[in-house]
């Protein structure tokens, strides 16, 4: 769960997140699965499925998406392979 820019909540699900990083990387491929997303002069904005715009991220000169997210709640899963070869 996120606040948007208008301080209304947003939730982003099935992605991966490490909280507790400086940074994260959210997969555009991973959006893409559950989002609807446009990308237009030079910035990206990822709409819900109400069309509401949860995300707008400036293209850098690093041709990355740079965006800062206020989480308000997460929730992951914890993966354990040990008894895998």
């Amino acid at each position: 769960m996120i606040h948007r820019k208008d301080r209304k909540k947003a939730r982003i699900t099935d992605v991966l997140y490490v909280p507790n990083m400086k940074s994260n990387l959210i997969s555009i491929g991973q959006l893409l699965q559950r989002y609807t997303m446009k990308m237009e002069a030079q910035a990206m904005n990822v709409f819900d499925y109400k069309n509401m715009l949860i995300l707008k991220a400036p293209l850098s000169k690093q041709r990355t998406f740079r965006i800062n997210i206020n989480v308000i709640e997460d929730q992951c899963f914890l993966s354990d392979n040990q008894g895998e070869n």
